[in-house]
């Protein structure tokens, strides 16, 4: 059984999805945003339900508490979309990369909305810049206009 020392076990990940899925349908976004925080500090993954049951995909829970963010917390939503992102890029493929694209035209919006362009340009330039021998995903990027 693994130890506190080297993260939550998948029952105390799962107590923890419980919390946030609670606190998102009461539309309690704050917290389910600290109770997220805490799963991420407790686990020292970024994905800590990664291969577990209680997630149907890498990231489905972060994105489910970074749609909720998006108008009082953009911020914490493009943390959580860049996350995601960047787990479907090291996991390879162009559905992978087709996923991100439509993760990171949400981040280019909440930046837009928040009149942070030059945020945008400097991280998608910097994502293109530290993949540049993925053509897959650069042939994504492109059709999404990123």
């Amino acid at each position: 059984m693994p130890s506190q020392a080297n993260g939550p076990t998948r029952k105390q990940q799962s107590r923890w999805g419980v919390l946030v899925s609670i606190y998102l349908d009461e539309g309690e976004v704050g917290h389910a945003l600290s109770a997220l925080a805490e799963m991420e500090r407790g686990s020292g993954r970024s994905l800590p339900g990664y291969g577990h049951s209680y997630y149907s995909a890498p990231g489905d829970f972060w994105i489910q508490v970074a749609k909720a963010a998006e108008e009082d917390y953009p911020g914490e939503a493009i943390r959580l979309y860049k996350s995601v992102i960047q787990k479907l890029i090291d996991g390879r493929g162009r559905e992978n990369y087709q996923q991100a694209t439509g993760y990171l035209a949400r981040i280019r919006q909440l930046y837009q909305k928040q009149g942070q362009e030059p945020e945008w340009h400097a991280y998608i330039t910097n994502l293109r810049n530290s993949n540049k021998s993925l053509r897959a995903l650069k042939e994504e990027l492109d059709k999404g206009a990123m």
